[in-house]
C-alpha cells in the first residue's frame, strides 16, 4: 500500500486546463447569444409577418 505512486501530471488524460475551457465556453456563450439577437431584432426572419395573398377563388380551397 505505501509503494502506490501518484500519477504524474503530465500523464494524466483527464488533467484539463479549466481557464481555457471557460474562456472558451464564455466566448460561445457570447457568439450565441449575439447571434440569437440578431435573429431576433433582424427585419430579415419574420414569424408570421406579411401574408402573401391566395390566387384565386376562397371557393376552390
Amino acid at each position: 500500500m505505501g509503494d502506490e505512486q501518484a500519477p504524474e501530471q503530465g500523464l494524466d488524460r483527464f488533467s484539463y486546463d479549466y481557464d481555457t475551457i471557460r474562456n472558451g465556453g464564455l466566448i460561445f456563450a457570447v457568439v450565441a447569444f449575439v447571434i440569437g439577437l440578431l435573429i431576433i431584432l433582424s427585419q430579415r426572419f419574420h414569424c408570421g409577418g406579411k401574408k402573401k395573398p391566395r390566387q384565386g377563388n376562397e371557393e376552390n380551397l
